[in-house]
């Protein structure tokens, strides 16, 4: 900040960052034919009066502009200007630059030529020439001649589909001047959302911006005349503060917005800018990783990504038209449905439209780039299971709720190995071998359930009619799947006078993908008469081979 306590002067010493890897692709916003910046908010000679400078003011706007290359070219500098009543466009000035020169453009003098109206209060200086992104840099400020009254309104490149901006102020001494504008060269719908009430509360606007139009906001204006957003709310007289956003409606990959803000402090008659943040998705990636799929079946993915503004994960398919896999003779993709074609592992991708990316190290940069995530693909199904550990599950777990149970967790692993399987489902088929239970205990060999191999989870049984959890949490594994054997009653199963102290079931266990089996297991469940602090209850033990 530079500022000069005697005349009351005071403006913002702006810095530049020059990338030397940056190339006009990832920086073509809008699709430009040239590298190209704009300042939104260039205040002209007669200062607009939500300004509140002194009657008389009159302003120097004028623009500082470098070459910050070894090359000779000519750069183009146009405006987009508007007055109360009208706005305008001006056709392109032609500006040659040798070498590592820097150049003044005096706007007043072009104001006094009548290349802009003499009552416009403010333009868009928009600039752009034939070099890489930052090779050209500018600046652009509008001070009275004593330097008391003024503002400053800095260049940038960025277009966005999705702006977040700061505090806005509005009261005695403050108020807040917005714009927003269409770079790009297409129409566009833009639609501002004023957010107050820590952010439980909005107010709307929406409107058609043709290239180089602006629609331009005095805040306190819509406040003080109480003026209706699209969907009739107006905003509180008391309101002295909050944030906004901006959406390209039309566009929400690559959309053309830019935005301008002036905050005005009365007690020193000086309009500060303020910068919103360019926003939008984090590195993309595969949702299902590795995705599963049969031999002639297909199975949907989807693309994922984080919101650089907040919002958590969200789902971004749609913008990602083209796939493809490594192997067709394995895998092929029509978009996001992934067809198998025979037993192997390949990876599939995706790739998406020209879009802007919002990602911490760029900070306030949004590239334009095109992603590619990508993910394995195991087609077809297991061959085998095999017991790879039991977990036991003692009554004492959830006595007295219950008086008959409970069982074992079977930790099954899915092979050959060499493959990663996680994703392929498992169901189940279930025959009695041999039952010395009575009959009105019921089937214990029923069962269809299916698995998903590598999900994790936890066992639940039913007690007093409520879904229980038992016993540990079992990770996500690779190629491994977990099936719960139990049975349980809020009775004794063997009541003392039966004479019978221990019972036995014998199951036979078909394991099948896709309809193929793949491993054939025997489960034998005992049931077996015990005291617990002198409770007669029936304890269920559980083996599998």
């Amino acid at each position: 900040m530079l500022f000069d306590e005697t005349s009351g002067f005071s403006a913002v010493m702006k810095m530049f960052s020059h990338d030397p890897g940056a190339t006009l692709a990832s920086r073509s916003f809008g699709g430009v034919k040239e590298w190209t910046t704009r300042a939104p908010m260039l205040a002209l000679g007669d200062p607009d009066p939500s300004l509140a400078f002194p009657g008389g003011t009159t302003l120097q706007p004028k623009l500082l502009v470098r070459n910050a290359s070894a090359k000779s070219f000519t750069g183009h500098l146009r405006f987009s200007w508007r007055s109360a009543t009208a706005s305008g466009k001006t056709a392109p000035i032609n500006l040659p630059f040798t070498p590592n020169q820097t150049q003044m453009i005096d706007v007043s003098a072009l104001q006094a030529q009548r290349l802009l109206p003499a009552d416009a209060h403010w333009a868009a200086a928009i600039l752009s020439a034939p070099v890489q992104p930052d090779d050209l840099l500018a600046i652009a400020a509008s001070y009275d001649q004593t330097g008391r009254y003024g503002a400053q309104t800095p260049f940038s490149d960025q277009l966005a589909s999705h702006w977040e901006a700061g505090k806005w102020e509005v009261d005695g001494m403050h108020n807040s001047l917005v714009t927003v504008g269409n770079g790009g060269n297409q129409p566009q719908r833009a639609q501002l959302t004023i957010l107050y009430d820590q952010g439980r509360s909005k107010y709307q606007v929406e409107q058609n911006l043709g290239p180089d139009e602006q629609m331009a906001f005095d805040f306190g204006k819509l406040i003080r005349d109480q003026i209706p957003d699209k969907n009739g709310h107006t905003l509180p007289l008391d309101l002295t503060y909050g944030g906004y956003r901006i959406l390209d409606l039309s566009d929400g990959a690559a959309g053309t917005l830019y935005e301008g803000k002036v905050i005005l402090d009365k007690t020193y008659g000086h309009a500060a800018y303020g910068c919103a943040l360019c926003c939008n998705y984090e590195t993309p990636f595969m949702v299902y990783n590795p995705l599963p799929v049969s031999v002639d079946a297909t199975s949907t993915q989807q693309v994922q990504a984080g919101d650089s503004c907040g919002g958590g994960n969200q789902i971004i398919t749609e913008y990602f038209p083209t796939w493809w896999t490594d192997n067709t003779a394995i895998a092929t993709a029509n978009r996001n449905i992934i067809r198998g074609v025979s037993a192997g592992t390949t990876n599939h991708h995706a790739q998406s439209e020209d879009m802007y990316w919002g990602r911490a190290e760029y900070f306030s940069v949004c590239p334009l780039t095109q992603e590619q995530p990508s993910a394995p693909t195991n087609v077809g199904c297991p061959s085998s299971t095999t017991v790879s550990s039991l977990t036991p599950l003692s009554i004492t777990l959830l006595f007295p709720g219950l008086k008959t149970g409970i069982g074992a967790v079977s930790s099954m692993l899915a092979g050959p190995a060499g493959t990663s399987w996680n994703g392929s489902e498992i169901s189940e088929a279930l025959a009695t071998v041999s039952n010395s239970c009575p009959a009105n205990w019921g089937n214990l060999c029923a069962g269809s359930s299916t698995f998903t191999v590598g999900e994790g989870g936890q066992a639940e049984v039913s007690v007093g009619g409520v879904e229980t959890p038992v016993g540990p949490v079992f990770p996500e594994q690779q190629n491994v799947f977990y099936d719960q054997h139990t049975l349980v009653s809020n009775v004794s199963l063997l009541p003392t006078s039966s004479g019978q102290t221990n019972r036995t079931a014998v199951c036979s266990q078909t394991y099948s993908c896709n309809g193929i089996p793949v491993g054939n297991h025997t489960i034998t469940y005992s049931f077996i008469e015990a005291l617990i602090t002198g409770t007669h209850v029936t304890s269920t033990e559980v083996s599998e081979q």
